[in-house]
């Protein structure tokens, strides 16, 4: 091996030395057998990696054959490809998402997927979609709905501008007799058309929207709404239409249904007109014994007489009653509804009113006869801070409370702005907070809601945080919506991460955190069409 010590040039590398004509030269020369050395070397490096490459490939080879993966029991890879699927949503014919993303990984793995009906027991279907390719993707989904062998389905339907292909109709009806689940996202006259008659003896839930004087005039005419089987209804009518006497002449099998919902939209920023009134309410509770949960959006009139029925209504299952906002009942109308009703496992209760009244009474007795209520949301200018305190006295297992103050206009003005001020929320902070002697405010409480005008004091709510926290009850979060002013004070991170190492989450949220979307977007068709927004994964 050829030694650059040996150079006769040694002395004067790394210098600033200029070689002669005649010395550079003798230093070309002295190059030649050390760039043939270094020839040598790299030559003998590409042998050693391409040596080294195939060794490795050979041990990867061989790893992969024992990796964990690989020897998963194909019953626990099907679970771990059913846990892939959305959970808020059906899946959607897109290879970003499971189940067409899994089966694209892999040859056993796709042979797994395409042999897990579960994977393929769910689809969201934006007709648009589908018929702007209607040869490939209308195969498509007949293969998806025939991979799901015998298993219930649940289909929801976005429908567009494409007109009904015969061949897409033939394909739902061939699936019909096995919808456990179906979702109209908006109902047409050219859906309901094709799917009319379509029996559909597994049919469990149903959800229907759709403008409400179509809906009046046209909706009995699906047979799906008198399944046998049918346990869960949602009904969204869109639009002032009134629907209480259509709600009530549906051909539901209404004492199988354990989940109810029915919203009437109406016009923006204005209560329904097309509610329910008490009275209907108590008509609709009184055929669906084994009731659940209800949700629905009251009339903009507050008709007390409604209420006025001598026997009460036994309702043994219902565990969750929700009357939406805006709503224009009072406390008193809300009181004398529930009054009415037997509700031994009632744990979730909405009263989003922002109407006050001046007896609160028949309110209070009615949460008195809760014993498990867990979940409370109220209005502030509904209550009066003695009638809270006395509600929230009444309620120790109460493990979520949501305070609200939106000031919701009605017809163009206000609520009344000294009802809003009945008390400051920073009140129910400190009303809150556990003390050193004496008993506690909803002592299991775990979650805290408050929106209010302006953000409480940090004191206090810090006093609040840890008190709780230093509890032991497995209070995790607290929420404050403020609207002024802007530059209000606020924790500092430091203090955050303090109650995260605490087990607390603490959301600060000022209406300029909100996003808006970029106005005049243009749409463009894909699998996720249709779905709410906060749905998407792709």
């Amino acid at each position: 091996m050829t030694d650059f010590r040996n150079s006769p040039f040694e002395a004067q590398l790394h210098t600033n030395f200029v070689p002669s004509d005649a010395e550079c030269e003798q230093i070309r020369a002295d190059l030649v057998p050390r760039l043939l050395q270094l020839e040598l070397l790299n030559e003998r490096i590409r042998e050693l990696s391409a040596e080294r490459d195939k060794l490795q490939a050979d041990i990867d080879s061989h790893t992969a054959l024992i990796s964990y993966p690989r020897r998963l029991p194909v019953d626990i890879v099907r679970e771990i490809f059913v846990a892939c699927l959305p959970t808020n949503r059906n899946a959607v014919m897109s290879t970003q998402e499971a189940p067409l993303l899994i089966s694209r990984i892999c040859s056993a793995w796709r042979e797994i997927a395409l042999t897990t009906p579960s994977l393929w027991a769910s689809i969201h279907v934006p007709i648009d979609f589908i018929l702007s390719h209607p040869v490939e993707r209308i195969l498509a989904l007949r293969h998806w709905l025939q991979l799901s062998g015998a298993l219930p389905i649940s289909l929801a339907l976005t429908p567009g501008t494409h007109p009904f292909a015969p061949q897409f109709a033939d394909v739902l009806h061939d699936s019909a007799a096995r919808w456990g689940n179906v979702e109209f996202r908006t109902l047409t006259f050219e859906v309901l058309s094709a799917l009319a008659t379509v029996q559909t003896p597994l049919l469990e839930s149903i959800t229907v929207i759709g403008h409400g004087e179509f809906l009046r005039h046209h909706a009995r005419q699906l047979l799906l709404f008198s399944a046998p089987s049918l346990r869960r209804l949602h009904l969204h009518s869109l639009g002032t239409e009134n629907l209480e006497d259509f709600f009530l002449d549906l051909p539901f099998c209404w004492n199988n249904l354990a989940h109810l919902s029915l919203i009437s939209s109406g016009n923006p920023g204005h209560p329904s007109e097309s509610g329910l009134s008490p009275g209907t309410v108590l008509k609709l509770l009184r055929q669906c014994p084994l009731l659940v949960s209800l949700i629905f959006f009251p009339a903009n009139r507050n008709d007390r007489a409604d209420t006025s029925l001598s026997t009460s209504i036994s309702l043994p299952f219902l565990e969750s009653f929700i009357l939406l906002d805006p709503c224009m009942w009072d406390l008193q109308t809300i009181g004398q509804l529930l009054q009415k009703l037997v509700t031994p496992e009632l744990r979730q209760l909405h009263i989003q009113t922002e109407i006050s009244s001046d007896n609160h009474h028949p309110l209070l007795s009615a949460i008195e006869n809760i014993p498990l209520l867990e979940t409370l949301f109220i209005h502030r200018s509904s209550f009066t801070e003695p009638a809270i305190l006395q509600a929230l006295r009444t309620l120790p297992d109460l493990t979520k409370l949501t305070v609200s103050n939106n000031k919701t206009w009605y017809w163009g003005q206000a609520l009344d702005q000294e009802a809003l001020q009945l008390w400051d929320p920073q009140r129910l902070i400190v009303l809150l907070t556990p003390r050193e002697s004496g008993s506690t405010l909803c002592p299991r409480l775990q979650e805290l809601a408050i929106h209010c005008d302006s953000m409480p004091s940090t004191v206090a709510t810090e006093s609040f945080i840890r008190k709780r926290a230093g509890l032991g009850s497995g209070f995790r979060r607290l929420e404050v919506r403020w609207q002024e002013p802007k530059d209000a004070e606020l924790f500092s991170d430091e203090a955050i991460q303090e109650f995260r190492s605490q087990g607390v989450e603490v959301d600060l949220i000022f209406p300029s955190q909100y996003s808006i979307s970029e106005p005049n977007q243009p749409m463009r068709v894909t699998p996720w069409t249709g779905l709410p927004w906060g749905t998407h994964w792709h």
